[in-house]
């Protein structure tokens, strides 16, 4: 008599999880892991786990099995990211993650990402050229790769990618900008800041007494985030540059969450011909603004 019914898979599971150290029966617990995974309603995870009873005695049996649980994802987008999340604690696995990824763009730049995220940085250089050299189509997988390239100091790789690619969005187009901004050529590099939205400082006619008022008011209530902010608006509306520089620098010393003195610094630094300092204000600007999607 048969001792379980041949759909039941946790007991195919169970059966294969007895039979996996058994080193002469390894073909046998290989076939009762794929009954599992075949009846299994969770099949990509019964995968994943079987492939860790073989690792890292098997690994070819295991990397098989992990290769499935990718295949069997529900969410094919998400599938390698949800494996590292799952089997990043497992003794060396950055080496199989590695395999894994193979020459696919989108899972060598999570990989880098997941690296990084985890204060392992040692291969990310070598994960990320390997994603240059697959030569990603998708544009968000292109973004990615180029914001991951600049995080990681790999700026003459990540010009000569951007290179290669259409700047189809603001992302790539902030990459490139920041590449230039990198490599000294400060020019160019405002040239394309200027192409990524922002608003317009508000020019107007303003009398020297409405901006000694307004400096009055925020002299009054240095911790007046309203005033401070008026006070600053007004000397750029009078094109007095560098007190505008000098009054939005105060500001993000005190509010330093609030993004858009970067933007008016960076406009009153290109007013005076600082444009070294200008880019470098644009950059922060749009990187802040990139990373929480604006």
């Amino acid at each position: 008599a048969q001792r379980y019914h041949p759909t039941d898979w946790r007991l195919h599971y169970l059966d294969g999880w007895a039979l996996a150290p058994l080193t002469l029966r390894t073909d046998e617990a290989r076939a009762t892991f794929d009954k599992a995974i075949l009846w299994s309603p969770a099949k990509s995870e019964t995968a994943r786990k079987a492939g860790l009873f073989f690792w890292p005695r098997r690994p070819e049996i295991a990397y098989d099995f992990w290769t499935r649980a990718l295949e069997l994802d529900p969410d094919p987008k998400r599938a390698y990211l949800a494996f590292l999340q799952k089997s990043g604690e497992i003794p060396g696995w950055p080496a199989f993650a590695r395999v894994l990824a193979g020459n696919r763009p989108r899972r060598l730049v999570t990989l880098a990402q997941f690296l990084t995220d985890r204060q392992n940085s040692q291969g990310v250089p070598e994960v990320l050229a390997a994603a240059v050299a697959a030569a990603p189509r998708d544009v968000a997988v292109q973004e990615d790769l180029a914001i991951a390239l600049l995080r990681h100091d790999q700026t003459a790789m990540a010009e000569q990618f951007l290179a290669s690619i259409p700047l189809r969005t603001d992302r790539l187009r902030y990459a490139r900008a920041e590449c230039d901004r990198r490599l000294g050529r400060t020019d160019e590099s405002l040239r394309v800041f200027h192409t990524l939205p922002s608003e317009h400082l508000p020019l107007a006619s303003v009398s020297a007494g409405e901006i000694q008022l307004a400096a009055q008011k925020a002299d009054a209530a240095p911790a007046d985030f309203h005033l401070q902010t008026a006070y600053a608006l007004l000397l750029v509306e009078g094109r007095r540059w560098a007190e505008a520089d000098a009054q939005w620098e105060r500001i993000h010393a005190q509010w330093p969450a609030y993004v858009e003195a970067f933007r008016y610094r960076a406009a009153c630094l290109e007013q005076l011909g600082k444009t070294p300092e200008a880019a470098e204000q644009w950059s922060a600007y749009y990187r802040i603004l990139l990373a929480v999607g604006y």
